[in-house]
């Protein structure tokens, strides 16, 4: 009986080595964005004559789960009138084609300049005829202001008097400290131009017009260069930062660890509505990421609350952009309700 077993068990293990392995899901375009409802004005402790509740939003968000459906990229202005979660789940690509590195973004601004710290390499403009402006220039006494087409403004906030009025794509965009950002584009129309400030009777002011379109941004601590010449510090590894601007709050995982976590009400027209991330160190290829986003009061009816992800990359070469559709995918719809908080 046992060399019966024996040659039953040593037949089978041929059979069991040429089985076929189980089926991998293949990916597919986009993001699976699952939809939760929630209790409006949080059970009262959100009223609408409060502007930030003094409950945690972890305990009144992704209460009640309602749908799945696959969006391409997360991009939205939402219009409905709040109270609701949203958890957006699938792979990341960091794979860079041409189209990340020649967006076309819409800028505008209007920046008052401090032209007591004249550094030239905090303010300067490339004009189209080929002419520089620096930071110098514009505090010499003899300066009497530029107009014209520019290709490149150099700008940190160094120089900068009072918070500036910085949109990009229709969302306020904050200048912080330590950081030098770029504007470049081909159809871009500045002003330097003497102006009133608050409380003066006199122009004593040099204030800044941008208007751009088709423009491409990129942001860069200061000391690190704008181009992609130098290289990472792991040549594995290349270092990526990622923005949301959302009305209310929001969070961002790569492969499981935060990279964005503001969970709290704000007001998309406020600077710190747009939530930026510090250098994130990623391999090239895929990783999981998870997006949550909550929206909680909304008072007007037709009310259009953001929620955008953005992403740069000056080692690539890749300026501020929203993540483009083909860096997005996921491995199906899941089989069950996905779980709340």
């Amino acid at each position: 009986m046992r060399s019966v077993i024996a040659i039953l068990v040593l037949a089978a293990v041929p059979a069991a080595l040429g089985a076929e392995p189980p089926a991998v899901p293949a990916r597919e375009p986009g993001l699976v964005a699952h939809y939760f409802c929630d209790s409006p004005n949080w059970d009262g402790n959100w009223p609408d004559s409060v502007s930030t509740p003094p409950v945690d939003p972890v305990d009144w968000t992704f209460t009640e789960y309602r749908y799945s459906r696959v969006e391409p990229i997360v991009n939205h202005e939402f219009s409905r009138r709040g109270w609701f979660s949203v958890r957006w789940v699938g792979l990341f690509d960091t794979a860079v084609t041409e189209a990340d590195r020649h967006p076309n973004a819409a800028v505008s601004a209007r920046i008052d300049l401090d032209a007591t710290n004249p550094p030239s390499h905090e303010f300067s403009l490339r004009m189209a005829d080929g002419r520089t402006v620096s930071m110098e220039d514009v505090s010499r006494s003899g300066f009497t202001g530029c107009v014209g087409v520019a290709t490149q403004v150099l700008l940190s906030a160094r120089v900068i008097r009072e918070t500036p009025d910085l949109w990009v794509d229709g969302a306020p965009y904050p200048l912080k400290p330590g950081e030098q950002h770029e504007i470049r584009s081909a159809q871009m129309q500045v002003d330097v131009s003497r102006v009133v400030a608050d409380g003066a009777s006199t122009a004593t002011t040099w204030r800044l017009t941008i208007e751009a379109a088709g423009a491409a941004m990129s942001c860069r601590p200061h000391g690190a260069p704008m181009s992609c010449a130098v290289g990472p510090p792991d040549d594995s590894m290349t270092p990526y930062l990622f923005e949301i601007h959302a009305d209310d709050g929001c969070r961002l995982y790569i492969d499981g660890k935060p990279v964005i976590d503001d969970w709290s009400p704000c007001w998309e027209a406020m600077p710190h509505a747009m939530r930026r991330s510090k250098p994130v160190l990623l391999k090239e290829g895929l990783h999981e990421i998870t997006v949550e986003y909550f929206q909680g009061q909304s008072l007007t009816d037709g009310d259009f609350d953001p929620m955008r992800l953005f992403w740069s990359c000056p080692a690539k070469d890749v300026p501020r952009q929203i993540i483009r559709p083909e860096h997005f995918s996921h491995l199906g719809l899941p089989a069950k309700p996905p779980a709340g908080r």
